[in-house]
């Protein structure tokens, strides 16, 4: 499973400011990527005695395209991504059948696959009129600031609290503790748009102009 995630001003462009295009954009460049990593598949070889990969250049995939984050108290928050799920099988043209894929390189430049797909991104919202400004690693749309995003990344600020109070520093252990201590991702009452109304209500009138 490789997960792409949407920077979190993109997802407020896309749910809190109703901007279609987003979602296009983002498909495209999850679309993109994906055929970079297929073209990069591997097989195992494991006949004759040997121990070793070959490439294939094809592979097997869903893409499963979620909107918003675990809940709180109930609620999610807008969080465009999509999983990837990747079938172990690819076709061996060698030896004219499929086998089980090899992923190491994948998972090797995983942070490469996600430094592209976040080019891509910016890329395809750069063409549709956003503006785009470098974040960290990554990158959000112009006048939609830190503290508008803030208001809808509960469960980090969560986190971040908590594991602040109890000196968790360690990134393996934080991973561990906002897993253990997730709310269950129960199917919502709430429609999409009833979920924007609650998500325009969050933030004043001039926030949510700067983010159409």
């Amino acid at each position: 499973d490789f997960t792409f995630d949407a920077p979190k001003s993109v997802s407020l462009a896309y749910e809190v400011g109703g901007d279609d295009r987003v979602l296009e954009a983002f498909q495209s460049a999850v679309n993109d990527t994906m055929g970079e990593m297929e073209a990069a598949m591997m097989a195992r070889v494991r006949t004759k005695g040997a121990d070793e990969d070959r490439m294939t250049g094809n592979m097997v995939w869903a893409g499963f395209v979620h909107r918003t984050t675990l809940p709180i108290d109930g609620v999610p928050d807008p969080q465009l991504h999509c999983h990837a799920t990747v079938f172990n099988a690819t076709y061996d043209t060698a030896e004219e059948k499929w086998k089980a894929a090899q992923f190491s390189n994948l998972v090797r430049d995983k942070g490469y696959y996600q430094a592209a797909f976040h080019s891509r991104l910016a890329a395809n919202l750069a063409d549709i009129g956003y503006g785009i400004e470098r974040d960290g690693n990554t990158f959000k749309l112009t006048g939609i600031n830190r503290e508008i995003s803030a208001k809808f990344s509960r469960r980090r600020s969560e986190i971040d609290a908590e594991a602040e109070r109890l000196s968790i520093t360690n990134h393996d252990k934080r991973t561990e503790f906002a897993k253990r201590t997730r709310e269950k991702k129960l199917a919502s009452n709430l429609s999409m748009a009833e979920l924007r109304k609650l998500w325009k209500e969050r933030i004043n009138s001039d926030e949510v102009r700067s983010i159409l």
